[in-house]
């Protein structure tokens, strides 16, 4: 392989390398020598990128040639001998696992990480802390409930928009899938993360806005009243992320195989 060098030739005349051609007659010299690097000459950044991307494009090529050359030999010889078994993957398989983009798998880990973190958020508090609140004290109701509201009212927002804003690129991404269960499930998914999204700020938020207007010294006479509608929308909401991530789960999940 030819690679392309660069000299500092001081002197009227060039040089002579043996075994290379000289490219150019400036005095920053380029010359086409075969083999390992000449003495005293250094790759162009040029060529040190083309030569990567040369070799990468290598290792490609032969993976791919390697795993289909052992794909047709193992179906070849489960057509011949029937005891053999089939192979596990197609070439269409390998073909979209290579070509996969690494933008999907990122977005698609996003939508999974947030999800499954603002999910479990829901469902804790709907099992472990929605009992708890009728039981509790007016006034300490309102100042438990002001403390969790100041904590969760940033990280809510992030966790839910980041999820749908992820669904939606993964589905951009999955447009010419669409009647795979990936491309179904994930949309799915989406659609369960913006309903939770209506929900909360149709409901929650305006609720949680009024809690934070209340004195726990003297809170409202009606508070649990007042609160009712928040737990009933929560109860909703949680539902709808349980059904969502579950469909999320369904979605990354490999297709089972005859």
């Amino acid at each position: 392989m030819d690679f392309q060098v660069r000299a500092r030739v001081s002197g009227r005349k060039n040089r002579e390398i043996k075994g290379c051609r000289p490219v150019s007659r400036a005095t920053t010299v380029i010359r086409k020598c075969p083999g390992a690097y000449a003495p005293g000459f250094t790759l162009t950044p040029a060529s040190q990128a083309k030569t990567g991307l040369n070799c990468a494009k290598g290792a490609s090529l032969v993976f791919t040639v390697t795993v289909c050359s052992l794909h047709c030999s193992l179906l070849t010889a489960h057509c011949l001998l029937p005891s053999v078994p089939a192979p596990l993957f197609t070439i269409h398989d390998l073909r979209f696992t290579i070509r996969a983009p690494m933008t999907l798998s990122l977005f698609r880990f996003l939508q999974l990480l947030t999800a499954g973190l603002y999910t479990g958020l829901l469902f804790a508090d709907r099992v472990g802390v929605t009992p708890v609140r009728p039981q509790l004290p007016a006034s300490s109701f309102v100042l438990f409930q002001q403390q969790l509201h100041i904590r969760f009212a940033i990280l809510m927002p992030i966790l839910l928009f980041t999820s749908l804003l992820s669904g939606l690129i993964s589905l951009v991404l999955l447009r010419r899938e669409l009647r795979t269960k990936t491309f179904l499930f994930t949309a799915v998914a989406t659609l369960c993360t913006l309903i939770v999204i209506v929900l909360t700020r149709a409901v929650n938020v305006p609720i949680n806005e009024a809690l934070m207007t209340w004195q726990a010294s003297s809170p409202p006479p009606n508070v649990m009243e007042l609160w009712s509608p928040w737990e009933q929308i929560h109860t909703i909401r949680t539902i709808v992320s349980l059904a969502g991530f579950s469909s999320l789960l369904l979605a990354v999940l490999p297709a089972r195989r005859a």
